[in-house]
């Protein structure tokens, strides 16, 4: 499973906190994201800015998404204040690519469809998790 985090809206919480806040935004929700990673057998790393990668084995695709909204949940309880949005706190959007471990030849691969996906619940309005489209065929698949 690859799954790909971005911080929803991070430069206009850096307009609005500061640098030096949102270093600190970055800081709680990668040690969460670590502490979550490795109480389940994953690695996690920062990708980029505001991005998180994680690489989990998983026998089935239900866990890996089950993993995925652990971790949101995980964040949203954790609260870090947003006074500019409606629910009050950071948000997080995923985008999630499972694929059996025997059929995986490139980790490009699974980054460029987590990242794929990831632009996906963007788009659709952010704080969600969107599923690559291979994902859903693995599910079939695995039934």
């Amino acid at each position: 499973m690859f799954l790909m985090l971005d911080i929803d809206y991070f430069k206009q919480y850096n307009d609005l906190y500061g640098h030096v806040q949102g270093d600190v935004c970055i800081q709680k929700i990668a040690n969460l994201i670590q502490k979550i990673s490795h109480e389940e057998n994953a690695i996690s790393i920062r990708y980029g800015g505001e991005e998180f990668l994680v690489v989990k084995f998983s026998k089935h695709p239900f866990s890996a998404e089950a993993f995925a909204k652990k971790l949101l949940e995980a964040i949203k309880k954790e609260h870090i204040e947003r006074s500019d949005t409606e629910q009050g706190c950071v948000s997080i959007s995923a985008g999630l690519w499972y694929q059996k471990l025997h059929s995986i030849h490139h980790i490009e691969q699974g980054i460029k469809y987590a990242d794929e996906a990831l632009y996906e619940a963007k788009n659709a309005g952010r704080d969600q998790i969107v599923r690559s489209s291979c994902f859903d065929e693995m599910k079939d698949m695995s039934s």
